[in-house]
């Protein structure tokens, strides 16, 4: 019975890796060339803290706490953020 359980286990971790590799969605993403550094997107708009904002450098975001409530890209005058189609994989690497 053993050997069933770890085949049956073993099954279920390659469905769930099989989703991560195949998981996909929109995260807000910067379009440099618009971004004018005013730091405006992390100045407390992200309701989860994923925006890190340095005076003088291009906001930096941390996709992997991001809930997609895209309010940054409200918040952007510049159009500035933009949504983004990512695979889950590729954020995890």
């Amino acid at each position: 019975m053993g050997k069933k359980k770890r085949k049956s286990s073993k099954k279920f971790s390659n469905k769930i890796q099989n989703i991560k590799n195949n998981y996909k969605k929109q995260f807000p993403h910067l379009v440099r060339r618009l971004c004018i550094k005013c730091g405006e997107c992390g100045r407390n708009i992200c309701p989860v803290g994923v925006i890190e904002f340095i005076p003088t450098k291009y906001p930096r975001f941390d996709l992997l706490k991001c809930t997609s409530c895209f309010k940054c890209i409200e918040i952007c005058q510049y159009d500035a953020i933009i949504p983004k189609e990512a695979r889950l994989k590729s954020l995890l690497m």
